[in-house]
Formats: structure tokens, sequence, C-alpha cells
């Protein structure tokens, strides 16, 4: 018994290579949706540390920080 192989190549010729202005459409897509991907997880990041605290805030933090400001 003998088996055969089946194997296909595909090959891209050098020739049929994208133009200069799609290239360029391609980065700055590319880039666009970064800065997007970044702003998103600034405002993660902001979200989160406003609710690290809850509703006592960045400066009063918790009832025991709280206290020891308004210590007298």
């Amino acid at each position: 018994m003998v088996l055969e192989e089946k194997s296909s190549c595909f090959a891209v010729r050098v020739s049929e290579a994208r133009d200069t202005a799609a290239k360029r459409a391609g980065y700055d897509a590319v880039r666009r949706a970064e800065a997007e991907r970044q702003r998103q997880k600034q405002l993660e990041r902001e979200k989160q540390a406003k609710k690290e605290h809850g509703s006592w805030g960045p400066v009063f933090k918790n009832r025991q920080h709280f206290n020891s400001l308004h210590m007298c």
C-alpha cells in the first residue's frame, strides 16, 4: 500500500505588494485603535481609583482615617 502526500503552497509576488497609500491607511487605523484602547484603559483605571475608597472619597478614605484627621 502506498500513501500519497498532498501539499499546497502559496506564493506572494513582490510586484503585487500594497501601494504606499494602502499601507499608510492600515498603519493609521492600527494607531487609532491602539489610542482608543489606551483611552479605555485610562478611563477604567480612573473609575477603579474612584471606587477604591467608596463614598468616603480619596481624602477621607475610610472612617478610621477620617477620625485620625479630626482628633482634637
